[in-house]
């Protein structure tokens, strides 16, 4: 035997930057499906759409608390997602170092099940939403919309890079922060706008 075939191959160094283009194309694939749900809501069963959504848009109470549950709420979802991909992230370990392969491939899987149809329902959601009441649920979204998405689509860039490559953890630490900070902002902006 010669060393190089006793040797395992060298690994890619970790992703060292925030994943800021798997984010764009993760809000562009989800504005995307957001956008068929409504024109196809909106040109075939609107009527029926509002009436199971039952929409007020009296709004939400302007005070602290009211943000507090929003971001709490957001968070939550957050965290979830950045469950998944320190979950990923144990998927890309070499065998031996700790959970058996099998087990880290039914987790990742799991995972990609779970984050899927989290973005799958929350686009229909939406976009059900925006077909039904049209630019009354735009009008509403505006103001803290795209910072959510923002959020979340930074998370599921996160992820999305964690399935194909290793991902420093100061990234996935960092992300987190921005994703959070965004809710935060996201929170304060849909109680006070």
């Amino acid at each position: 035997m010669n060393a190089a075939t006793t040797t395992t191959p060298a690994l890619p160094a970790p992703i060292t930057t925030l994943p800021l283009r798997a984010a764009l194309h993760v809000a562009l694939t989800l504005a995307g499906a957001t956008l068929v749900t409504a024109i196809a809501v909106r040109l075939a069963v609107a009527a029926d759409a509002r009436d199971l959504l039952g929409f007020g848009f009296a709004g939400v109470p302007a005070d602290a608390g009211t943000a507090a549950g929003i971001f709490a709420t957001n968070t939550r979802v957050l965290g979830g997602v950045l469950a998944a991909c320190v979950a990923v992230q144990l998927g890309r370990r070499q065998p031996g170092d700790g959970l058996p392969g099998a087990l880290l491939s039914v987790l990742v899987t799991v995972c990609d099940a779970a984050v899927l149809l989290g973005c799958a329902l929350h686009a229909l959601y939406v976009g059900a939403a925006i077909g039904a009441y049209g630019t009354r649920t735009l009008e509403v979204l505006v103001a803290h919309g795209p910072v959510e998405i923002a959020a979340f689509a930074l998370a599921l860039g996160l992820y999305v890079t964690a399935r194909r490559r290793t991902v420093a953890v100061r990234v996935t630490v960092m992300t987190a922060l921005v994703a959070v900070a965004l809710l935060a902002l996201g929170a304060l902006l849909e109680t006070f706008a």
